[in-house]
């Protein structure tokens, strides 16, 4: 499944920012997600109207687990003990 991954950002300026999944459900191809994008974000931003959107792309459902497996790696550091 592909995902139109919306990068917002408060309205306000105030620097918070937070990323939103948009599912596609038809079985469509990354060329056609990135040409049917814009309408999908037109629609979500409709209902979003205080938030900007400061990027996004597509993105498959394992590129997010992916990127959430290493964001989980990165967060929990393992300390080496020493005998």
């Amino acid at each position: 499944m592909l995902y139109v991954v919306i990068t917002a950002c408060v309205a306000s300026g105030s620097g918070i920012c937070e990323d939103h999944y948009i599912p596609l459900y038809a079985d469509i191809s990354p060329m056609a997600c990135m040409l049917g994008a814009q309408a999908e974000i037109a629609r979500w931003k409709e209902v979003h109207a205080d938030l900007d959107v400061s990027r996004w792309q597509c993105k498959t459902d394992k590129m997010i687990e992916a990127a959430a497996a290493q964001q989980d790696f990165e967060a929990k550091p393992v300390r080496a003990r020493l005998k």
